[in-house]
C-alpha cells in the first residue's frame, strides 16, 4: 500500500467511496445548508492548515456530492477541474491526487482534533476515496436549517503549509493551555520524585537511494547525501548520525539498545531519480521507536548541465528545515509526546518552546519552575539556559510572575544567555536568546551581532530571521525588519503567533487596515494582552466599535492600567515613537484613554 493508503485497491474503491445510488447527503441526515455553512466556516478558518488547492479540492468534492453528483469525484476529474491537469491525465503515473488528498486527510485530521474540535459537523474524507463524509457531534445538530444558506468564501492564501499533527492546531488555541497545565499537572510529583531527564532525538540519515549500475546517478545521489548531512547537523535540537548502509544503522539501533538509550529515533530516508533533465527527490522520515511514518514528500526539479550542486543544496536546505526547524517535524512530534507524560532535561525544553505558542502568565510559572529544576540537575545543559532567558525576560517585559523588580529579571535573563552561549558558544539557540535580551536592554549592536551569528550557524532555521527581522522593525527599519519576517514565514511550516504582531503592524502602518486585521486574528493568544492590544487599534481604525469595545475590555481584564502603561511598554520594547503614535491613535478611537 502507498503512503496514501490507496495503493493495490480495486479500481472501484480507488475511484470513488460510493455508488451513485448511495452519493446522497440525505443519507447522513444532515441538511445541506448545514453542510454549506459547515464548509464556508473550515475554509475561512486560518486554523485550518491546508495549501490553497487543497481547499478547493475540498470545495469541489463537497459541492459535487451535495449535488448529487458523487459518482463523479473521481481521481480523473479532481485532476483536471481542480489540479489543472490535461485531459490525458493517468493516474497510475502521476500520483497528485492520491498524494493531495493524504496532505488534506492530515490537515483535516489535525483541524479536529485541535481548533475545530467543538465543530457541531464534521467533513472527513475516508481512505479509499474521494468522497467526503459529514457527521454531527451528538446534540448539535440544528432543530431548523439556516434561511439562507451562507456561500463558501474564498479561501484565503494561507502563509505556511498545512502541518500534519494536531498539536500545532492546539497551539493555535484554548486547548494547549489545556494540555500544558494538564502536563504540569503531571509534573506536580516530578519534582517530588523527579524522572529521568529526556534526551534530544536522534536522526539516522540513510544515503540517498538511486538505481545500480549508473556512475552519474550515483554521484548525484552522493552530493545529495552529503549536502543532506550538512543541512541536517546546522539544527541543533536534533542529534545526527550518518548511517551508510543496513550494517551500520543496526549497529546504532544495537547500541543504543545495549546502553538502554530510551531517546526517540527517527530515520531519513530518500530515493532519487532522474529523467531526461529532470529529477524528483522521495523522502521519508519515520519514527523506528513507534514504527510510524511521519512524514513523506516528494521534490521536483529541472536540471540543466552543470546546475546540480544548488539544486542539491536547495532540496537539503528544504528537507532539512521541514524536519528540525523550532516548529517542524521532529519538535513538534516530541511536544505533542511530552504532552501526555511529562520528564525533565529535553522535555522542559519542549515545553517551554510550546509556551511561545500559547502564552500565559500560568504557563510562564510552570515552565520556568521545570527549567530551574533542569539546570540545577545539569548545570552544563546550555538549551535549558537559553530558555530559561526567555522566560526570565518575560519577567520583565511581560510582568509574569515578577520576582522582585523588572531591572533584576533582565540581569537574570543577561546572565542565564551568558551562561548559555559559555557552555556552547556555536548554539544557535544560546546566540539568540542573548540576541533577544540585549536588545531589551538597548545593547543594539551586541544584539545585532549575536542574532546574525546565529543565522551563519545555521541559515536554514527561519526562526532565527524572523526574530532579527522583529527587532530590526520596532527599531524603524521597517521594510527591512518586515520583509525579513515574511521569508521566514515563507520557508517555515508554521508561523509561530507572535511573529504575527510584526506582520500586522505592517500593514497597519501603512493603513492596510484590512489586512492587519487579516494577521492579527491569526495571532490566537487570548491569553496575552498583545493580542487584545492589536485587535482594538485595528478595530477602532476600521470605526467597528463593537468590537473594538470588546478588544479594550479583554485588554484591561489583562492589564487594567494599560492606557496608562501602554507608551512606556512600548518604548521599553525600542518601538519608534512614530509608531506608537498610530498605535495610541487607533486605541483611542476604539475608546481606550491611552496617556
Amino acid at each position: 500500500m502507498d503512503e496514501s493508503g490507496e495503493g493495490n485497491m480495486p479500481a472501484e474503491l480507488n475511484e470513488t467511496n460510493c455508488v451513485p445510488s448511495d452519493c446522497k447527503v440525505e443519507k447522513a441526515g444532515i441538511d445541506e445548508a448545514y453542510i454549506r455553512e459547515a464548509l464556508a466556516r473550515l475554509l475561512s478558518d486560518p486554523n485550518f492548515h491546508a495549501s490553497d488547492r487543497n481547499r478547493r479540492f475540498l470545495r469541489f468534492t463537497v459541492e459535487e456530492t451535495l449535488a448529487g453528483r458523487g459518482d463523479r469525484v473521481k481521481s480523473y476529474s479532481i485532476a483536471i477541474d481542480v489540479f489543472g491537469r490535461g485531459e490525458d491525465f493517468d493516474g497510475s503515473s502521476d500520483p497528485i491526487v492520491r498524494i493531495e488528498a493524504a496532505r488534506l486527510r492530515a490537515a483535516l485530521t489535525a483541524y479536529y482534533a485541535g481548533p475545530g474540535s467543538d465543530a457541531s459537523i464534521r467533513i472527513t474524507m475516508p481512505k479509499g476515496g474521494y468522497v467526503p463524509f459529514f457527521e454531527a457531534r451528538p446534540g448539535d445538530r440544528p432543530a431548523e436549517p439556516p434561511e439562507t444558506p451562507p456561500s463558501a468564501p474564498q479561501a484565503p492564501e494561507p502563509k505556511q503549509p498545512q502541518h500534519p499533527f494536531a498539536i500545532m492546531g492546539r497551539w493555535k488555541g484554548l486547548a494547549v493551555v489545556a494540555a500544558l497545565i494538564a502536563a504540569v499537572a503531571v509534573g506536580a510529583y516530578l519534582f517530588l520524585q523527579p524522572p529521568a531527564a529526556s534526551q534530544k532525538p536522534l536522526l539516522i540519515v540513510d544515503p540517498v537511494a538511486v538505481a545500480p549500475g549508473d556512475p552519474v546517478r550515483t554521484q548525484m545521489a552522493l552530493g545529495l547525501s552529503q549536502s543532506l548531512m550538512m543541512a541536517m547537523t546546522r539544527f541543533q535540537g536534533i542529534r545526527v548520525v550518518y548511517a551508510p548502509d543496513d550494517a551500520r544503522r543496526q549497529v546504532i539501533e544495537d547500541r543504543l539498545a545495549v546502553e538502554g538509550d530510551r531517546r526517540s529515533l527517527y530515520v531519513l530516508d530518500s530515493s532519487l531519480r532522474e529523467d531526461g533533465g529532470s529529477i524528483r527527490f522521495w523522502w521519508r522520515l519515520s519514527d523506528v521507536r513507534r514504527g510510524e511514518t511521519v512524514w513523506s514528500d516528494a521534490i521536483d526539479r529541472s536540471v540543466a548541465d552543470g546546475t546540480m550542486i544548488p539544486i542539491e543544496d536547495e532540496i537539503a536546505r528544504d528537507v532539512a528545515t521541514r524536519i528540525g526547524e523550532p516548529t517542524g517535524l521532529v519538535t513538534t512530534r516530541e511536544t505533542h509526546i511530552e504532552m501526555v507524560l511529562p520528564t525533565s532535561g529535553y522535555g522542559c525544553v519542549l515545553r517551554a518552546r510550546a509556551y511561545y505558542m500559547a502564552i500565559s502568565e500560568i504557563l510562564h510559572r510552570d515552565v520556568r519552575a521545570c527549567l530551574e529544576a533542569t539546570v540545577a540537575a545539569d548545570a552544563t545543559y546550555a538549551d535549558a539556559w537559553s530558555m530559561l532567558a526567555f522566560v526570565y525576560l518575560d519577567e520583565d517585559r511581560n510582568g509574569f510572575n515578577r520576582i522582585g523588580t523588572a531591572q533584576e529579571s533582565a540581569t537574570r535573563a543577561l546572565q542565564a544567555a551568558e551562561r548559555a552561549v559559555a557552555l556552547a558558544p556555536e548554539s544557535e539557540t544560546a546566540l539568540e536568546a542573548l540576541m533577544d535580551v540585549n536588545h531589551r536592554l538597548g545593547n543594539f549592536e551586541v544584539a545585532d551581532r549575536a542574532g546574525r551569528r546565529a543565522i551563519e550557524i545555521n541559515p536554514n532555521n527561519p526562526e532565527l530571521l524572523a526574530e532579527l527581522g522583529i527587532r530590526i522593525f520596532a527599531r524603524g527599519r521597517w521594510d527591512e525588519g518586515a520583509e525579513m519576517v515574511r521569508r521566514a514565514a515563507e520557508r517555515s511550516m508554521v508561523l509561530p503567533p507572535l511573529n504575527r504582531f510584526t506582520l500586522a503592524f505592517d500593514h497597519y502602518r501603512k493603513d492596510e487596515f484590512d489586512e492587519a486585521l487579516t494577521e492579527a486574528k491569526q495571532i490566537q493568544l487570548p491569553q496575552f494582552y498583545g493580542t487584545h492590544l492589536v485587535l482594538a487599534a485595528i478595530y477602532g481604525k476600521l470605526g467597528r466599535q463593537a468590537e473594538a469595545q470588546a478588544a479594550v475590555a479583554r485588554l484591561l481584564e489583562l492589564r487594567p492600567d494599560y492606557a496608562a502603561e501602554m507608551r512606556d511598554d512600548f518604548r521599553s520594547r525600542h518601538y519608534t515613537d512614530a509608531l506608537i503614535d498610530m498605535l495610541a491613535d487607533g486605541l483611542r478611537q476604539a475608546g481606550l484613554a491611552v496617556q
